[in-house]
Parts: C-alpha cells; structure tokens; sequence
C-alpha cells in the first residue's frame, strides 16, 4: 500500500476521532453506549466493522458511508461485500511513524558519508 494511502487513512481517523471528541463522544462511548466488544470502535478506524462503523456514524449523525467512502458503493452507498483487501491494511502505528523518518536521515547520511569518502 502506498505511502499517501496511509497518510489518507490516519488524517481520515483524526478527523473522525476529532468529530467524536467534539460532540463530546470518545470511542470507548461508543463501545459502552452501543453495547460493542471492548476496542471495536478503535478498530473500524482501521479496519472494516459494520457495526462499530454504524455506531460512530449514528452518534455524528452521518452515514457510514460518508465517514468511510473506500468501504461503500459510491453510487448506491451499500457497504462493498466483500471488502477490498487494502481495506484491512494497516497504517503504521506511532511509534513506526516517529521512527520511519529517523531510519531513511540515518540512512541518507550514511549513504552521503560514503559518498564523499570515495
């Protein structure tokens, strides 16, 4: 999966977690409220789940397919069945992003040591 995807996919679950924080919901309400296993809403950030995504869109007051358009039809708004497999790929979580850019400085400056050693 490409990089921008991944960058898409984290902006798209600040932006719902934001929403949530903002009508004074956080997702383990929504676990609580909506009687869902322990962490569901957290997951539909990421991944497909029906009703967790049922959940987060019903308390914004918004279609699930508005919150999640790569998981919906775009002309009917039925939820896709099955699901795209990039669906299920996962962004890299914090501590993968904090380390990514350090990993490729590191390696451009020992890329550009050797290069001028030679």
């Amino acid at each position: 999966m490409s990089k921008a995807l991944f960058h898409r996919r984290i902006r798209q679950a600040q932006r719902i977690k934001s929403e949530l924080a903002l009508a004074g919901y956080r997702l383990r309400d929504i676990d609580r409220l909506y009687g869902l296993n322990r962490c569901a809403a957290g997951r539909a950030l990421s991944e497909p789940n029906e009703p967790a995504e049922r959940a987060i869109a019903n308390a914004l007051g918004k279609e699930p397919s508005a919150l999640w358009p790569e998981r919906y039809d775009s002309l009917s708004g039925h939820r896709l069945s099955p699901q795209p497999r990039s669906n299920y790929d996962r962004p890299p979580n914090i501590r993968q992003r904090r380390n990514q850019p350090a990993n490729s400085t590191v390696a451009n400056l020992t890329a550009a040591n050797s290069n001028e050693a030679a």
